[in-house]
């Protein structure tokens, strides 16, 4: 048998080569093996995994390790393992009751002055049948932590104890709490699930800061101008009406798009700003049928309402190019508009004269009629543009006020996205009007625009305001 020659002091040496055991070594003993190369022992730990062929894990001293049959090895036990210690099982309610009772007896006992000196630690105690906590027991074993029995505040930080993995993790909770009592917790890692926080451990880490503006209040329906779909619906109506009457349903509009017509389909006239609505009608429509399935606020409904109407309305104008498709897509701008800064006004720390303040949802009424009846009765494109664009400044200036106290850097993003978005749009449209001879096309970019940010601002205040999940509207 072949071995190496660097090996440690030999235990032992003979000067003739013994013979072998002819038997095998006790599992896990001690052991001197003979080499006959080396002509030494060497001292080894005997395995107990010894196989059908006889073969056992021989471990040296000095870290070698071989499957060896002992059989055929000389070797010499140095050590037997001892056979593992039996100890025999204790009734544990009479004798303990008898060693508590007997305790208790030499502590009432005056003449037994040496007990109340004696160190009784090691003495055992019966369990009760219910037992109780006490330090001892905390400190020796650290129990699993115990559901709070209560519901989280929304909107807050916390750190929620999974069993399985037996730690904690750091998540943010949703606004909205369903029939079932169940929340949505989003972790850092960005994994979402909805769980019930009265069945869950839990530490309450950061609360949703007070601010100026009030934080996820839900709103009553005298908030809005238009407090239900059917109300923009109606005035959409008598609009089209209006222009039945006054016979004006095939005069051209009082703008171009600078887009050549019928350039690619008959059935066409501006082909890139129909084809860019496509992404507005989804977007629209996806949040109309998330709000209504969920069960949002009227508001929100309304709102999705409204953009929807605009998407449709804005691709029918740029196909078609009428006066009358195109107040179809210019009006519901106007009423979303409106409808977004009456919601976004009562959350600003700026306060309008008393009587506005009072009366703003009147207001807001009155101008809209006022506003619509001036776009249907004249043809003069400003008195679309200039409400228009004060409106949406007007919004989206409410939306960075608000954004600037708000806590959720996930709904900032959202917020910023909107912004951006329209401001980008906006860029592009003022451009093309000025370089219209260029047919560049940047209309269609403009859609893309205030498509994106009418669904981030709709979304941002359905989230805030009206008390939608942030997971129900946004993906």
């Amino acid at each position: 048998m072949a071995r190496s020659k660097s090996r440690s002091r030999p235990s032992s040496a003979s000067k003739q080569i013994p013979p072998t055991n002819d038997d095998h070594a006790p599992p896990n003993s001690k052991v001197s093996i003979y080499w006959p190369l080396e002509k030494k022992y060497f001292n080894a730990r005997v395995g107990n995994d010894r196989d059908k062929s006889g073969m056992v894990t021989i471990t040296y001293t000095h870290g070698d390790v071989e499957k060896l049959d002992m059989r055929s090895q000389t070797w010499k036990l140095l050590e037997r393992t001892p056979a593992p210690r039996v100890t025999p099982r204790r009734s544990i309610k009479k004798p303990m009751q008898f060693v508590a009772d007997f305790s208790s007896a030499l502590s009432k006992d005056p003449q037994n002055k040496w007990y109340s000196d004696m160190n009784t630690d090691h003495i055992g105690r019966v369990a009760r049948e219910t037992p109780k906590k006490s330090k001892a027991a905390s400190s020796s074993a650290k129990p699993q932590p115990q559901p709070s029995g209560e519901h989280a505040p929304p909107n807050s930080r916390v750190s929620i104890y999974l069993p399985l993995e037996k730690k904690y993790f750091k998540g943010w909770l949703g606004s909205e709490i369903n029939s079932k009592g169940e929340t949505t917790v989003t972790y850092d890692d960005e994994d979402v699930e909805q769980l019930d926080m009265r069945k869950q451990a839990w530490k309450l880490l950061e609360q949703p800061a007070p601010s100026t503006f009030p934080q996820k209040q839900v709103y009553t329906l005298s908030a809005s101008p238009f407090p239900a779909p059917a109300v923009p619906l109606t005035l959409l109506a008598l609009t089209a009406f209006s222009y039945h009457m006054q016979g004006g349903e095939g005069r051209p509009p009082t703008i171009d798009w600078c887009e050549k017509n019928n350039e690619f389909t008959p059935l066409v006239k501006e082909f890139f700003n129909c084809l860019s609505m496509f992404p507005w009608i989804f977007t629209s429509g996806y949040g109309l049928y998330k709000s209504y399935f969920f069960g949002a606020a009227r508001w929100v409904i309304t709102a999705y309402c409204l953009s929807f109407s605009i998407a449709i309305g804005s691709y029918l104008f740029h196909a078609e190019l009428t006066r009358f498709t195109q107040a179809l897509d210019e009006l519901p701008m106007l009423w979303l508009g409106l409808h977004s800064t009456a919601l976004f006004y009562p959350v600003t720390k700026y306060k309008w004269t008393s009587f506005l303040s009072k009366k703003a949802d009147s207001v807001l009424i009155v101008g809209a009629t006022v506003i619509t009846y001036l776009y249907t009765c004249t043809e003069q494109y400003e008195h679309f543009l200039l409400p228009y664009s004060a409106i949406t400044v007007a919004t989206f200036l409410f939306l960075l006020l608000h954004m600037l106290s708000n806590q959720d850097s996930r709904m900032k993003k959202r917020g910023l996205v909107g912004v951006c978005s329209m401001a980008l749009g906006a860029a592009l449209w003022v451009v093309e009007l000025h370089t219209c001879r260029d047919w560049l096309k940047l209309h269609a970019c403009w859609h893309l625009g205030v498509g994106s940010a009418t669904y981030y601002v709709i979304g941002y205040a359905a989230v805030e305001f009206c008390g939608v999940g942030f997971n129900t509207l946004f993906w």
